[in-house]
């Protein structure tokens, strides 16, 4: 769980997105959490929750316990957005499974067949 002001948010996403191996390896079910204060300009975020309990934010993070949440005001409204990794349409079937069975595994430099 970190803090950011506006102006670090959009290199944090990116920086994430360039390193993250939770979220590659975990696509559509792991995310990171930001949640946005516009009012106050700042985010709290959170790596790599289960994209599942995008429901249930406040008992899986405590949030609302955090110093980040108790310096805002009772009037602001608090946004939520998940960064999740997702290979869209086409990326895996039948051409594209890189274990498939007729793959020639000597002729590639994966650590795995």
């Amino acid at each position: 769980m970190k803090s950011l002001h506006k102006d670090g948010i959009p290199r944090a996403i990116g920086n994430r997105l360039a390193s993250t191996s939770g979220l590659y390896q975990m696509f559509k079910f792991l995310g990171d959490v930001y949640l946005f204060n516009a009012e106050s300009k700042t985010a709290l975020y959170f790596e790599e929750l289960p994209v599942a309990l995008h429901n249930r934010l406040d008992e899986a993070t405590c949030w609302r316990e955090t110093h980040w949440a108790k310096e805002q005001s009772n009037k602001s409204e608090i946004m939520t957005a998940f960064v999740t990794l997702e290979y869209g349409d086409g990326f895996s079937g039948p051409g594209t499974d890189t274990l498939r069975e007729d793959r020639a595994y000597t002729g590639h430099n994966f650590l795995h067949p």
